[in-house]
């Protein structure tokens, strides 16, 4: 019984170290190939390198600016301030078409 064992043991194919690292590393990079086709959105990379969901996101948020005249603001930009002080007081040709 414990020749026909070793026998079967002598006859199982044995396999390097470099063989099995490699199997290994070629496991890994299946692996890591599959989540990142998993955990990509659809939408990625109809309009470049970004979602493009997420141009629909953007254009549904509401903007938010300070309001004309905010002190914190001028603050740091007293040139922008003065120019949007200004520009409130000038009637835009465009303004109506919006």
């Amino acid at each position: 019984m414990q020749r026909e064992i070793e026998q079967i043991i002598e006859k199982r194919p044995r396999f390097s170290a470099g063989f099995r690292a490699t199997v290994l590393v070629i496991l890994i990079v299946i692996c890591f190939i599959v989540a990142k086709q998993l955990a990509k959105p659809k939408s990625f990379g109809e309009f470049g390198f970004y979602r493009g969901d997420n141009v629909s996101e953007w254009i549904a948020m509401d903007q938010n600016y300070a309001p004309l005249g905010n002190i914190t603001c001028s603050k740091c930009h007293d040139k922008t301030a003065q120019l949007t002080s200004l520009a409130e007081l000038i009637p835009f040709a465009f303004q109506d078409e919006f």
